[in-house]
């Protein structure tokens, strides 16, 4: 078995910005987009409060520290149109192709393989349901319905997904509300139009009519916010479940994810829940020498460079796929530092 970590290099082909230009590009996205409009006064607010020269992640944690401190309902409000504006940012990039995808899924990936990402997005996750070896149904790591005679590879994704929503009130249709149970119900729902845009005719009955959700994103912060409250056990069962394909894995191919020193959850996950002995390849462009290092000097012997470092010919090189078809797709993301993408 075989658990592959995804991070920067698997989002950059399918265009989504790196953590860098997020922040611009979703301000970008809202002053351009009409439907976007209602969030123009949201991002003058937050140039007001925002040091714009910081990173995301500084100025997120920055927000989250004020909130924390005075509980100030202007700061919790910019902050949940921060996140609803990333959220529609992201999915209006969705269409793009993604080559690099379909070929991990086509031609790499078996079905009891892991996949761990800390991206949202969901262009992996289709291209993962195009080949038939991952269900929605119980792919996620949470059951939506029963799942078919098929086996599936997991696909984890520890800070969440933009087609994962938190609706009032669980997404109940009608009736009476027990108050045993979570305002926000017991895990993310997946609405029917998302199922469409994966490709599958499945349904997550969990989701009623929603009048009322909240996009379940861990957003970048240094302190990372596994919310709402009423979810930890979720949060901590994919956590747990991507611990035990770690500890498995016979190799873990670590795909543009630099492990961010402030991460500490996620440091704690790969650096310490992996066994000393297992096969880590490590491509992450110009930052695969350091991380490379980084493994090897906390223990990992067998920790080495992926092919040249990039994606594109570590596809190349795992999937058999010739080399002029990747490049002619792929030539202008050739020059692209790896750094996260927008990734948590």
């Amino acid at each position: 078995m075989k658990a592959y970590i995804f991070g920067a290099g698997a989002s950059v082909h399918a265009h989504y910005p790196l953590a860098s230009d997020l922040w611009p590009s979703t301000e970008e996205w809202v002053r351009k987009e009409p439907l976007a409009s209602s969030y123009r006064s949201a991002i003058d607010d937050a140039h007001k409060f925002f040091d714009s020269p910081k990173p995301f992640e500084e100025l997120l944690t920055e927000l989250d520290d004020g909130i924390l401190q005075t509980s100030d309902p202007f700061l919790k409000s910019l902050r949940d149109y921060t996140q609803l504006m990333v959220y529609y940012y992201l999915n209006s990039i969705r269409e793009n192709p993604a080559e690099l995808y379909r070929l991990f899924a086509q031609h790499i990936l078996t079905s009891q393989d892991a996949v761990i990402t800390f991206n949202y997005d969901v262009s992996l996750d289709r291209e993962l349901c195009r080949s038939g070896k991952w269900s929605v149904l119980t792919g996620y790591g949470f059951v939506i319905d029963q799942p078919t005679s098929n086996p599936s590879c997991k696909l984890l994704k520890l800070h969440g997904s933009t087609n994962w929503i938190a609706p009032v009130f669980g997404g109940l249709r009608a009736g009476v509300i027990s108050p045993d149970e979570p305002l926000l119900g017991r895990r993310p729902v997946i609405p029917t139009p998302e199922m469409i845009y994966l490709g599958t005719d499945q349904v997550d009955r969990q989701c009623g009519t929603v009048t009322g959700f909240a996009p379940s994103l861990i957003m970048p912060a240094a302190k990372k916010i596994f919310g709402p409250g009423e979810w930890k056990a979720f949060w901590d069962s994919l956590w747990h479940q991507a611990e035990k394909a770690i500890a498995s894995a016979e190799e873990v191919h670590i795909i543009g994810y630099r492990l961010p020193e402030y991460d500490d959850r996620a440091r704690e996950l790969l650096l310490r829940k992996m066994r000393r002995e297992t096969e880590v390849s490590i491509c992450c462009r110009s930052g695969t020498n350091d991380l490379v290092k980084l493994f090897r000097d906390s223990g990992f012997a067998n920790a080495r460079q992926g092919a040249d470092g990039t994606f594109e010919e570590w596809v190349k090189t795992n999937s058999g796929t010739s080399g002029p078809q990747i490049q002619s797709n792929f030539s202008a993301e050739a020059g692209l530092a790896s750094g996260s993408t927008i990734s948590a």
